[in-house]
């Protein structure tokens, strides 16, 4: 009996023996495909935003990032979904600032440019947002659409 048992131990030796190699194959191509499959879902959900402002491959290095102006840029800032909401989240903000729409504008202007208005912007906002109270989200996305927002000189 004690025979049989130490030939099936050395067999299960011998065996493992011969299967080490296929097992640490297994092993390493799993964890391989686990590590690829990882990359292409990073790949696959990068966002439509940061493409368009030249986000760099995170899988390539580069000496320095490349500074660019384009057109699908300008149409986010006009019509993407972002900068609306942030327009109307800035709107909000702004709707219990003050007693009347010029300490309105005013707390947009500090919060969007940190300054008060100039006395023909102040004009110029007055004129527009008293044509409707709808008026104020676009009001705040027409400041978040400024080049002094958007640029630093």
């Amino acid at each position: 009996m004690n025979a049989k048992i130490i030939n099936f131990g050395r067999g299960m030796i011998r065996w493992i023996g011969f299967g080490t190699p296929v097992i640490d194959l297994a092993i390493r191509l799993y964890v391989g495909k686990v590590f690829f499959m990882s990359g292409l879902t990073k790949i696959a959900s990068w966002s439509s935003t940061l493409a368009l402002f030249d986000f760099p491959n995170p899988n390539a290095t580069a000496e320095k990032r490349l500074a660019t102006i384009t057109p699908p840029q300008q149409l986010y800032f006009l019509n993407g979904d972002f900068v609306w909401d942030r327009a109307r989240a800035l709107a909000g903000r702004i709707a219990g600032e003050g007693p009347d729409d010029a300490a309105k504008i005013r707390a947009a202007y500090r919060r969007v440019f940190g300054r008060d208005p100039r006395p023909a912007e102040l004009k110029l906002g007055l004129e527009f947002v008293r044509k409707g109270a709808e008026r104020w989200t676009q009001y705040a996305r027409a400041l978040l659409n400024s080049n002094e927002f958007l640029f630093v000189n």
